[in-house]
């Protein structure tokens, strides 16, 4: 919903591409997004993120934390037959 409405920042033409995010931590909330390139992500993204979380969610004076993370990929880039 976040990310919809205003996309993560892309440098060198690649878009950032966030997959999910999960919360990790309750005091103080701690949120782990995965990306494709979590270097990407700037502080100005980030107040966005910290923004619109304490408006849809109710993290009113709360402090947040964001870890940004690169997803492990899932698929081998090996070529061959299973045996």
């Amino acid at each position: 919903m976040i990310v919809n409405q205003h996309p993560p920042p892309s440098k060198s033409g690649r878009p950032t591409k966030v997959f999910y995010g999960n919360q990790v931590s309750v005091a103080p909330p701690t949120f782990v997004f995965m990306t494709n390139n979590p270097q990407k992500t700037n502080f100005a993204y980030e107040r966005y993120v910290s923004n619109q979380f304490r408006f849809h969610f109710g993290f009113e004076g709360t402090p947040l934390n964001f870890i940004w993370r690169k997803k492990k990929s899932t698929h081998s880039r090996k070529s061959g037959k299973r045996s």
